[in-house]
């Protein structure tokens, strides 16, 4: 496992002031469990979890959408929502900074309170922060 994921990890954790041991849906995930047929888990073929470089987890009394926040606001890596998910979770990575789903402009808004230098889903960027050669 990259030890720089489990930084991040802890960085969230005190972010979010959890209290409660933190609950992993999944970690490393090997090339043969990425082809097993469901319900075992799939994923890209290039998966961040089959390099050691992802973890899906939920802290208990802890809203996901804060421990999402916390995450995005590292700017460290891949964070993935999945609040509708059988087992919901938070998904963190070590890869390059993005996130999905994508997010609305409120949202963003919310997350960064000062202007965040990126496009919402409306395709606009936050006020402030127009992206050069762009009006």
């Amino acid at each position: 496992m990259d030890r720089r994921l489990f930084d991040i990890l802890w960085e969230v954790y005190r972010d979010v002031d959890g209290k409660k041991p933190i609950h992993i849906i999944s970690s490393y995930r090997s090339p043969a469990t990425r082809h097993a047929p469901p319900p075992f888990f799939r994923g890209g073929r290039f998966s961040q979890h089959m390099l050691g470089h992802a973890m899906d987890f939920f802290i208990p009394d802890v809203p996901l959408e804060q421990i999402r926040y916390a995450g995005l606001r590292l700017q460290r890596g891949g964070v993935g929502f999945y609040p509708t998910s059988g087992s919901p979770f938070v998904h963190l990575d070590t890869g390059s900074i993005r996130h999905w789903p994508r997010m609305t402009h409120d949202q963003l808004a919310r997350v960064f309170p000062t202007p965040y230098r990126a496009s919402s889903s409306d395709g606009n960027p936050l006020i402030g922060y127009e992206l050069p050669g762009r009006h």
